[in-house]
């Protein structure tokens, strides 16, 4: 069975209701941004590069710009960070993102 919804220290992410919340506040995420977030769930602990981020969520062929990327990374930490100043999102270098597991 496909899982529905992950809690990750406080966030808790839904795909049924495509809500999300982090320590019981809501964070109202655009549909990418929630695609993102959910991908990276789906994916914790594990290094998600970042052409394979773009290919899964925005469903077209990697042309090597991580600007598109980071930016939404950038706007989903941003929001993230008003509710818990854990860092959820974590940059590895060179590579992609991961959800932190700490």
């Amino acid at each position: 069975q496909e899982v529905q919804e992950y809690d990750i220290r406080g966030l808790w992410i839904s795909q049924e209701t495509h809500e999300c919340t982090l320590n019981g506040q809501e964070i109202a995420l655009t549909p990418i941004e929630f695609r993102i977030l959910w991908y990276l769930c789906c994916h914790q602990g594990k290094v998600v590069p970042s052409e394979e981020l773009y290919e899964q969520v925005w469903g077209g062929e990697y042309m090597g710009d991580d600007n598109t990327v980071n930016v939404h990374i950038s706007n989903l930490r941003a929001k993230l960070a008003k509710a818990s100043p854990a860092e959820y999102i974590k940059t590895v270098w060179g590579i992609g993102f991961k959800m932190s597991d700490l």
